[in-house]
């Protein structure tokens, strides 16, 4: 009968080339008929990426039993006694296949102080951290240029370096979000000084109707001054999106570095970053005190006098913000209204996801008269310039439905996402159709891939973005 196999010990670090050597695995007693035996469980980590079927030093082994953490090398029991001769092997470290997760996850909270080389003595190694001079220093360093410095151990000075790299980080992520919201407040004024443009040209429409021929010509150069000064004020905003978005890809850039920094476990290049500082121009592009000119606003004249009938153009000092002014209201029987969307016809589309309704209606008086009830959770949904609704459902479907115009068939579409899922979807007038995808987990935290997919008419996917680990989008085309 075979023998059980003999448990391996684990194994410690090596202090020299002539550590002892772990006990190997006796073989089974053979019988008359050969014994399968147990194959050794290979920790999780191991299954998934390091499962070598063969000694990665003799490529001939069978039996891995060994891990080298430094050289990152799989080895059998005899490459195992082998490696323990090299020279350069001395302090690695040798586990048992099965300790592989304990001692990775170990490594990476450990620093190795041993091998950090000074930077004025290369063939010193650095033991002590000088705190005024901010630098680790060798005892030839200490011998003389840093004499009655004060001085502490490496992990110390390991830590002081660590705390000040976070604190940078964390200033630099308070300036991207500065900045990010200035861009957002400064795309929401481009937006309302177009608006206020508009009406302001509207009102000189209007009033140019009671004119005569002879006052049109003052009439297109107050229109040619308000489409000038719209365009000085596009241009003044553009060219400070321009210097918000070089600024913050810079900081983007900085923060990356010491991301590295931090994620490397890498302490020579810890104490190797230099502490540096947010500079100076991008500080006074956020205190940036440019005026801006905005659109001037339109006056009635006097009709004695042609320019005075005309009107003139006034500077204004604030930003246009309009009032919504309330037309008409109706009231549904939904609970919450999602989305609504008006169709050519006078009729309506009324989402309400949460209790998956989705209805057409008719405005008639007060009340939103129901045509007909779609029971049916729906996430979003957008009309096409044929008419036609697209609808991307709650159910998680990677293929959007649509409701042909004039008709109550919901039916599967062309436009397929596959093997994502719809989430969102906007149709554009030039029928292009785009889409918000993501993987079948939670919305919230994002746990997978999150894109936007533009297709044309028939399905075809044209343009794909992909959202990174900084939370920006990248943009790629499909031919």
């Amino acid at each position: 009968m075979a023998t059980n196999p003999v448990p391996l010990p684990r194994p410690k670090k090596k202090e020299q080339a002539g550590a002892t050597t772990p006990v190997p695995v006796p073989r089974p007693e053979r019988t008359g008929q050969a014994e399968a035996t147990t194959p050794v469980p290979l920790p999780r980590s191991t299954r998934k990426g390091e499962a070598a079927s063969v000694c990665k030093i003799c490529e001939n082994g069978p039996k891995v039993k060994w891990k080298c953490l430094e050289c990152e090398l799989m080895m059998c029991q005899r490459c195992e006694k082998v490696h323990q001769k090299f020279l350069s092997a001395n302090d690695h470290t040798v586990v048992d296949i099965r300790d592989i997760g304990k001692y990775e996850t170990e490594s990476k909270t450990k620093q190795n102080f041993n091998k950090i080389v000074c930077v004025n003595h290369s063939t010193r190694d650095c033991c002590m951290f000088c705190k005024p001079c901010d630098q680790t220093v060798c005892p030839a360093c200490i011998a003389t240029t840093h004499k009655r410095h004060d001085l502490i151990e490496l992990c110390e000075g390991y830590a002081i370096k660590i705390a000040k790299i976070r604190e940078q980080q964390e200033n630099i992520d308070a300036t991207i979000h500065s900045f990010t919201r200035g861009s957002e407040e400064l795309r929401e004024l481009k937006c309302l000084e177009q608006a206020r443009c508009k009406r302001t040209r509207i009102g000189i429409r209007n009033y140019e109707q009671t004119l005569s021929d002879a006052v049109k010509k003052h009439v297109n150069k107050l229109l040619d001054e308000v489409d000038q000064k719209l365009e000085d004020f596009t241009k003044t905003i553009d060219t400070k999106e321009t210097e918000w978005s070089t600024a913050c890809q810079k900081l983007i850039k900085q923060r990356n570095q010491v991301n590295d920094v931090l994620h490397s476990h890498d302490a020579g290049r810890v104490f190797t970053t230099p502490d540096s500082r947010i500079e100076q121009n991008i500080q006074s592009i956020l205190q940036d005190n440019t005026t801006i000119n905005h659109v001037p606003e339109f006056v009635a004249g006097d009709i004695s006098i042609i320019p005075e009938l005309v009107g003139s153009l006034k500077r204004v000092s604030n930003s246009y913000n309009p009032v919504p002014i309330v037309i008409k209201w109706y009231s549904t029987d939904v609970k919450r209204c999602n989305n609504i969307i008006s169709c050519p016809d006078g009729l309506f589309w009324i989402n309400d996801k949460g209790s998956k309704q989705l209805q057409i209606v008719n405005p008639t008086a007060e009340v939103m008269k129901v045509v007909y009830n779609f029971e049916i959770g729906v996430n979003d949904l957008s009309l096409m310039p044929n008419g036609d609704l697209l609808l991307c459902l709650v159910s998680n479907q990677s293929i959007l439905k649509v409701i042909s115009v004039g008709t109550l068939e919901i039916r599967d579409s062309p436009y397929n996402v596959s093997p994502h899922l719809a989430h969102c979807i906007h149709v554009t007038h030039e029928n292009k159709v785009i889409v918000g995808v993501k993987d079948n987990g939670p919305v919230f935290p994002a746990s997978g891939p999150r894109q936007v997919i533009v297709m044309d008419h028939t399905g075809k996917q044209k343009q794909k973005t992909d959202c990174n680990i900084e939370g920006l989008l990248q943009e790629s085309r499909t031919k």
